[in-house]
This record gives structure tokens, C-alpha cells and sequence, in this order.
């Protein structure tokens, strides 16, 4: 899932899949904001399974996740996914 650089904890697959579920667990928690802005980019392919257990995540009044770049959205997930606002969206506003 994520680069060679990252083979290692706390910066693996399995971490990131063990901290997801461990906020998913929390009872508590009722709003989550995380902005990703270590990757410039990543295909998507590798985005959807980085994404994939931020979705055990359920039930909170407010959930976002910030992404650098422009790609995909995922209607179905249970957090609102924000990217910038490229450039061919500016122009197509403005004509």
C-alpha cells in the first residue's frame, strides 16, 4: 500500500490498519479530521486501500479527511472527503 520507504512501524500497512481500527472502536468519539499531506499523490489503486479502513469509522457527527490532490470521490464512505479545487473547476465556474 504505501511506498518502500514506509516498510517500517509505525509508518507500515499493518499500523495504519491497527490505528484505524482502534478509532473505530472508540465510543466516545464523535468528530475526526485528518489531512494526508505527506503524499503528493498516490494512484488509485493505493489511495482506495489506503482509504479502505478509515471506513470502519461510523457513526460520527463529522468526519473529514484532507487530501493535497485532486482524484476520485467516495460517495459510500462514511467521511467527506476534501481535495483542492483544481483548476479546470475554476474555469468552468467563471464561464
Amino acid at each position: 500500500m504505501f511506498s518502500e520507504r514506509f516498510l517500517y512501524p509505525p509508518h507500515d500497512e499493518a499500523t495504519w490498519e491497527d490505528m484505524w481500527r482502534i478509532i473505530a472502536g472508540m465510543k466516545g468519539l464523535k468528530n475526526q479530521k485528518i489531512e494526508l499531506s505527506h503524499f503528493a499523490s498516490l494512484n488509485g489503486e493505493r489511495e482506495a486501500m489506503m482509504l479502505a479502513p478509515l471506513s470502519k469509522v461510523t457513526g460520527l457527527d463529522s468526519f473529514e479527511v484532507h487530501l493535497p490532490y485532486a482524484g476520485p470521490e467516495y460517495p459510500d464512505a462514511p467521511f467527506r472527503l476534501i481535495r483542492p479545487v483544481s483548476e479546470d473547476s475554476d474555469s468552468d465556474a467563471s464561464d
